[in-house]
């Protein structure tokens, strides 16, 4: 039998384009253009890495967009979101998606005690003060019994006034990933490492930050010396300043007394000890190495001094 329906047309208005409100006016970014779309990103160094200061809008075959299928505009916004599997390659050359440890890095450097407000846009809420731009793209779900059309249709948009959360290439397990999720809300403002990548039969989708390839160094174009710790054969670079001799790098030395040398993160080797003062007494072993003191607030004025309006560089 033939059947007949009434039909109504309507007309959707494409979501607006607010991109530029997520960076800060104040921050001086770099650039980069995907060569497999000519889509360019602003970019930002934090610590020593190079991050995409967006998120990713390259088009794989499963990636979505917040209300896909209605609002594709939200794409250049909010980027796209990706299942777990389509992240791994789904960066442009020379940029990767980063893994546990680096975005371990961002946070050390970039949200101290794990706090996002140094990271969220102002869009958000956030102070943005290294010009990584954060927004709340939220995360979707999708099928993974069916595929196609129903499993794109499917991923929608979940949270998106509500938190930010980037993939990790790092798995935990077999249907767990790590990634970086971070919220703001009235009461709390963090930012932490783990989520799921599936949950029984929905595959989750996120955003994704590439990361560059090549670390940042940070040095000079002087000689450094050397320094060779007898105690415990740490060697660091030495530079000299105004006549002065200094570490170039953090102490590493572990005094017997352990709780005196916190690291971050099993990080020692990479940041150094944090050191609990005093420094040395009487009664405690020096720090320092033999013909070495801990600097003073004169060699630090001095220093400063000497450096003058570059001291920051």
């Amino acid at each position: 039998a033939d059947y007949s329906a009434n039909l109504y047309c309507v007309s959707s208005t494409p979501a607006p384009d607010i991109s530029s409100s997520f960076f800060n006016p104040n921050f001086n970014y770099g650039e980069f253009t995907d060569s497999r779309d000519g889509k360019t990103y602003k970019t930002t160094i934090i610590g020593p890495q190079k991050w995409m200061a967006q998120n990713l809008n390259y088009e794989s075959d499963s990636s979505v967009c917040y209300q896909d299928y209605f609002y594709s505009s939200y794409c250049k916004s909010l980027g796209r979101l990706y299942s777990f599997e389509d992240a791994q390659n789904a960066c442009p050359a020379g940029y990767h998606l980063p893994s546990k440890a680096e975005f371990d890095t961002l946070m050390y450097f970039g949200a101290i005690y794990r706090n996002t407000k140094n990271l969220f846009s102002a869009y958000n809420f956030g102070d943005d003060t290294y010009g990584f731009s954060l927004v709340m793209a939220g995360s979707g779900e999708g099928s993974t019994f069916f595929s196609g059309f129903y499993d794109k249709k499917q991923a929608k948009k979940l949270s998106y006034s509500g938190a930010a959360f980037l993939w990790s290439s790092t798995p935990k397990s077999d249907s767990t990933a790590y990634g970086l999720y971070a919220y703001k809300s009235d009461v709390s403002d963090t930012l932490h490492v783990g989520y799921s990548k599936t949950s029984g039969l929905w595959r989750t989708y996120a955003s994704v930050r590439c990361v560059n390839d090549t670390a940042i160094t940070y040095s000079y174009a002087g000689k450094y010396g050397t320094l060779m710790d007898d105690r415990d054969n740490q060697e660091y670079k030495t530079v000299e300043i105004n006549g002065v001799t200094w570490m170039a790098e953090n102490l590493r030395y572990r005094p017997n007394d352990e709780a005196r040398c916190y690291t971050y993160m099993d990080s020692i080797a990479k940041y150094g000890c944090y050191y609990q003062a005093p420094f040395e007494t009487d009664s405690t072993e020096p720090v320092c190495p033999a013909g070495w003191h801990v600097s003073t607030e004169t060699d630090w004025d001095n220093l400063i001094k000497f450096v003058g309006d570059s001291a920051a560089t």
